[in-house]
């Protein structure tokens, strides 16, 4: 897939085809074509190209869809023994842009990748997480080496769990859950 590195307001930026990407702020309206011609790098098929400091010919290509708002941060000042605080807030103003086209050196236009190109600003979906798998009560498990969280799913599901236990104030410990298991399993045993 082609892409360029470009230079825009003082900060460089990753530009694929089809890609919204937020830059700094830059006072255009909505709608309008940019095009920037501070390319620092192209890629394309494998073949790279690095400009000294910048690539003659080559440009990006890029329609403005919007001014938005980053996320808030907090400022907040603070000096110990003399009262001073001070909470400010802030949210940086960019220019989200689409890029339509990006040009070689020589202006021979890139290859277009068909496949969609997500957006920078949308997060990857989290993967749902996977109960274990529950243990098989007949099989033999090696308790000593099993975590209190895995002792207290295992005795639980034996139907086993200690009310109270030998530690400070009746608190279960990890000893208590491994004899009532193993008592359990011996029980079952016999």
């Amino acid at each position: 897939m082609a892409y360029a590195v470009f230079e825009s307001g003082g900060k460089q930026y990753v530009a694929r085809h089809g890609q919204t990407i937020d830059i700094d702020r830059i006072k255009v309206e909505v709608g309008e074509q940019l095009t920037f011609d501070q390319v620092l790098l192209t890629a394309d098929d494998g073949q790279v190209v690095v400009g000294e400091p910048f690539i003659s010919g080559a440009a990006v290509t890029a329609k403005v869809v919007g001014q938005v708002k980053g996320p808030k941060i907090l400022v907040f000042k603070y000096k110990p023994k003399v009262r001073y605080r001070k909470r400010q807030g802030h949210r940086q103003h960019y220019t989200r842009v689409q890029i339509d086209a990006i040009e070689l050196a020589g202006g021979k236009p890139a290859k277009r990748d068909d496949k969609p190109v997500e957006a920078m600003s949308e997060k990857p979906a989290a993967k749902p997480t996977e109960k274990p798998a529950a243990r098989p009560t007949g099989e033999a498990v090696d308790l000593d080496s099993m975590l209190k969280a895995d002792l207290e799913a295992l005795a639980e599901e034996l139907g086993v769990m200690p009310e109270t236990g030998s530690g400070t104030g009746g608190n279960v410990l990890v000893q208590d859950l491994r004899d009532a298991i193993r008592k359990a399993q011996s029980g079952k045993r016999s």
